[in-house]
């Protein structure tokens, strides 16, 4: 168990700790897929425009401006043809930078002063600590989370508190059900285990802090409930085991077991009606 400062998102990324979304890759693609992209790392990951701009406004909104310009290069759009373009970005990504557009850059300033606008975001975020990484064990396996804030000292009342980004392209993706498919809560579940296995408040109230990535950039505040992140806790103690269980025997079956039926969809039946 340990609480982390001064830990790089690239060691973070690098590090054998099995984080949230290792554990989604296990649960949702497999132990073969996981052995390949996690322990041999001979499957990469495939970055994608999504992926890029949610890091980039991270930087920008967390770190600021500085880090922003250090780590960040914004090109003009790029449509294949233009070959000082191409080049320009091929060396900025061979240098370790995220590569955006003008029009991307326009839109994450403009998500920042939104998010500086809401009535309580950023109090809590003043009072929070960000990206400090916490691990424990947990069914025998080494886990790790970075929530984006984390305030453990605070006034608001009640315990530790956790807050994390999260943009989105309409609020509506952000609903109950929107939030379960995206799996922030397992996500959040997990911050608030790893609070609970370091000793530093028996509870922990989670947020999600969304923000729209086109106009008029709204955001919102939203708050997981307990019987939600419970949820979450069920699904970390299901596939922990089964993961650890991977480690231990070193088996990384490609094969799914037994036999799944499939059924009529629902759409065809409507149709034979």
């Amino acid at each position: 168990m340990a609480i982390h400062r001064d830990v790089s998102i690239d060691a973070y990324h690098g590090s054998a700790n099995v984080s949230h979304s290792k554990l989604k890759d296990f649960a949702q693609k497999g132990p073969a897929y996981y052995h390949a992209r996690w322990v041999t790392r001979t499957l990469e990951r495939k970055e994608t425009k999504p992926l890029t701009f949610g890091q980039a406004f991270e930087l920008l909104f967390q770190q600021g401006g500085d880090v922003f310009a250090e780590r960040v290069v914004t090109l003009p759009d790029f449509h294949g043809n233009d070959n000082r373009v191409k080049a320009a970005k091929a060396a900025a990504q061979a240098a370790g930078k995220l590569c955006i557009t003008p029009g991307e850059r326009a839109d994450m300033l403009e998500m920042a002063a939104s998010l500086r606008e809401h009535d309580m975001a950023p109090a809590l975020l003043a009072a929070s600590e960000s990206q400090l990484t916490l691990t424990a064990d947990l069914h025998g396996l080494t886990i790790q989370s970075r929530p984006d804030y984390l305030v453990l000292d605070t006034g608001f009342g009640g315990g530790a508190i956790s807050i994390d980004l999260k943009t989105c392209k309409s609020l509506d993706d952000m609903s109950d059900t929107g939030i379960v498919k995206l799996m922030y809560h397992t996500q959040a579940a997990l911050v608030r285990r790893l609070v609970r296995l370091n000793g530093l408040d028996d509870d922990c109230t989670c947020y999600l802090l969304a923000v729209e990535k086109e106009p008029v950039y709204r955001c919102e505040l939203i708050e997981l409930p307990s019987e939600l992140l419970d949820k979450g806790d069920q699904w970390l103690d299901v596939y922990a085991p089964k993961l650890a269980d991977c480690f231990h025997q070193n088996y990384w079956p490609r094969a799914r077991p037994g036999v799944r039926r499939a059924n009529v969809p629902r759409w065809l039946q409507d149709e034979a009606a």
